[in-house]
């Protein structure tokens, strides 16, 4: 039987068949024992959300809460601080909903794309909103391309990986 020699595949078959949370970094514990600072932010911005999952995470030694939910139809996932003031949002949106200098950056770039996920980032600073960005990924003919995009269409973390290396993943 093959092996894997990319970390990635694996992490993409394990996140289909709905096995991701046994690869994460986080503690993943039952919405309902959320803190309560936390899940009184939750329930302020999206009264409406269904919660569907939620985690206590470390980053350089500073906790923080991770939230998934649904609102509107739409996956969010809300990063919060343990006083309940919010640190990060992520919403998966639509190609529509991309400003249009960074869609026009992304059709000029790579015309033959098709984009698999977009989701815009919003991080917060003392409860105000202080950087919108968008990750970006895509797939060419021949190559999985991976970004982040500011909303003038200027690139950070490039990651372009050929399709042929992917196909190497099982030997």
């Amino acid at each position: 039987m093959g092996t894997f020699k990319n970390r990635s595949g694996l992490f993409a078959i394990l996140a289909l068949a709905g096995l991701s949370p046994l690869l994460a970094d986080d503690a993943a514990m039952p919405v309902g024992d959320l803190p309560p600072a936390v899940a009184g932010t939750v329930k302020q911005h999206w009264p409406q959300g269904e919660l569907r999952r939620a985690c206590r995470d470390e980053d350089d030694g500073v906790v923080y809460y991770e939230v998934h939910l649904v609102d509107q139809g739409q996956l969010v996932e809300v990063k919060v601080w343990p006083n309940g003031t919010l640190h990060e949002v992520e919403r998966h949106i639509g190609v529509d909903d991309l400003p249009a200098t960074a869609r026009e950056m992304i059709q000029a770039a790579y015309p033959d794309a098709k984009l698999h996920v977009i989701e815009k980032q919003t991080r917060y600073r003392d409860g105000k909103s202080v950087a919108t960005d968008y990750e970006i990924e895509l797939v060419t003919s021949n190559k999985e391309v991976e970004f982040v995009m500011t909303a003038d269409g200027k690139i950070r973390n490039l990651d372009e990986d050929d399709l042929s290396d992917d196909l190497l993943a099982f030997e």
